[in-house]
């Protein structure tokens, strides 16, 4: 009786891929069945983040902001095609509205502290065309005061604004908070903050 010896048994049983074992001389094999299936990599931001008030990609469908609905919010990676290209950058669109009586108008948002997420802030006049101000720092908060010097605003008359979140870089992405806050003898205060995780 030929007794097998224990180290051809145990070169018998190691994966193919995998060389563990002194005096093993394995054929390996690097054919695509023997290739794992990756799982899809988990986004940084919650879906929640990345839906919030869409569809509010342009200045024609902003989303309403109004104390108690700001956030939290994303701009978040673009859709992959079929043919693996990335689409447009996210952009989230804001609409808001001044009051009678109102003295100053402060749109910030706060971003999570992450690289290659750097997103900047655009205030529109209610045509989402007419800019108005701008804050392009590259700090995580970026904020627009109306009136303002740095960055410029003049003072906002009663009406309608979008204000735009948008990246800073093209396929920059970021999690982020808002807080409007309209001041004004007439309008009392409305300061309407949101906190995230985390495009619309």
């Amino acid at each position: 009786m030929v007794r097998e010896s224990p180290l051809r048994a145990a070169c018998a049983l190691a994966p193919a891929w995998l060389i563990v074992i002194s005096g093993c001389s394995l054929a390996l094999d690097f054919s695509d069945k023997e290739i794992p299936i990756d799982a899809a990599a988990d986004g940084p931001f919650a879906a929640a983040d990345c839906t919030f008030g869409e569809p509010n990609d342009t200045p024609d469908q902003p989303f309403a902001v109004t104390a108690g609905m700001t956030g939290p919010a994303a701009i978040c990676p673009p859709a992959i095609g079929s043919d693996g290209s990335a689409g447009a950058d996210d952009l989230d669109y804001y609409g808001f509205s001044v009051p009678d009586g109102t003295t100053s108008v402060t749109v910030t948002i706060v971003m999570s502290d992450r690289a290659n997420g750097d997103l900047d802030l655009k205030l529109f006049g209610s045509d989402g065309v007419t800019q108005l101000g701008q804050s392009r720092g590259i700090t995580d908060t970026e904020t627009i005061t109306c009136p303002g010097a740095s960055p410029s605003c003049a003072p906002l008359t009663t009406g309608n604004y979008v204000f735009e979140v948008f990246p800073a870089i093209t396929g920059q992405t970021n999690s982020y908070n808002i807080t409007l806050t309209i001041d004004g003898s007439g309008s009392g205060s409305d300061d309407g903050s949101g906190s995230g995780s985390g495009s619309g």
